[in-house]
Formats: structure tokens, C-alpha cells, sequence
């Protein structure tokens, strides 16, 4: 029986070499392993976009478990913080008294 090895190089003839490869297996009689196989990989391709739905929102709760989402006070108290770091970076970088009295201004507001 005629035994056949390639190796897939990294340039634009692989599909060529794959085509080749088929050929030669089915021309040694081992077509049904190739059958098998794509049937394989066809049947897991038609679950996975069957059920795709239900893995993402398995995926999402595993998520979750691992990095639960934050109450809202934390997500507030996170956003005012941001926001004063930047009205200080702001200031530090203002060039004119104006513009610092104009920021300062909109600190007290929040």
C-alpha cells in the first residue's frame, strides 16, 4: 500500500498540498478514514452552531463566577474617583489662572 507523508510549509500552496494529500489517500484506498473524519468535524461544527446560544450563555455565567460584576455604589464610587484624578491632572496641567478657576469650578459641582 503506497504510504504518504507531507509537511505543510507556511506559503500559499498548502491548500494545494492538502488537495494532494487527499488524492493520494484516496488513490491507496484509505478514503474511508478521510470520510470519517470530515464527518466528524461536520457533526461538531452542527452542534456547535445548534447549541451556540446555550455555550455562550454558559460561557458568560462561568464568567461571571469568576469575575463578578460590581454593585453599583462601587461602579459610582469608581467613576467619581476617575473623574477627580482627571480634573487634578487638569489643574496640574492649566496654563493660565482662568482655566484653574474655571475647573475648580466644575469640581465643586460634582
Amino acid at each position: 500500500m503506497l504510504q504518504c507523508s507531507i509537511v505543510l510549509v507556511g506559503n500559499n500552496s498548502d491548500w494545494m498540498q492538502v488537495s494532494t494529500a487527499l488524492l493520494l489517500h484516496a488513490q491507496a484506498g484509505q478514503l474511508l478514514p478521510v470520510l470519517r473524519l470530515f464527518g466528524a468535524f461536520s457533526a461538531l461544527c452542527a452542534v456547535l452552531l445548534t447549541f451556540r446560544p446555550l455555550l455562550t450563555g454558559l460561557l458568560r455565567a462561568g464568567w461571571l463566577l469568576l469575575f463578578p460584576r460590581l454593585s453599583l455604589e462601587q461602579r459610582q464610587g469608581r467613576r467619581q474617583m476617575r473623574d477627580r484624578r482627571l480634573l487634578a491632572r487638569m489643574m496640574a496641567s492649566s496654563t493660565g489662572p482662568s482655566m484653574a478657576a474655571e475647573l475648580q469650578a466644575m469640581a465643586a459641582r460634582q
